[in-house]
């Protein structure tokens, strides 16, 4: 997969990549815990993420899914 991306995306644009998939990672994991803080104190919880931005639905996808929707978000920039 990133040899496909090195083809497509400039070398700034897979670090940025990368990185948003790095963040997105951390983010869905502290939001986990607020919800699971939340779940314990029997409180409503709403995400700060929407789904679409979630590691949750982005580790599941297939590779070639996950490469599309990097190129289709980074080739608009």
């Amino acid at each position: 997969m990133l040899d496909h991306l090195r083809n497509e995306l400039t070398g700034q644009n897979i670090a940025v990549a990368m990185a948003a998939l790095i963040y997105l990672r951390w983010a869905d994991f502290q939001e986990a815990e607020q919800e699971a803080i939340a779940a314990f104190d029997d409180t409503d919880y709403q995400p700060v993420l929407p789904n679409s931005m979630r590691w949750r639905s982005w580790h599941i996808l297939h590779p070639q899914e996950l490469q599309c929707l990097l190129l289709t978000v980074f080739r608009k920039h």
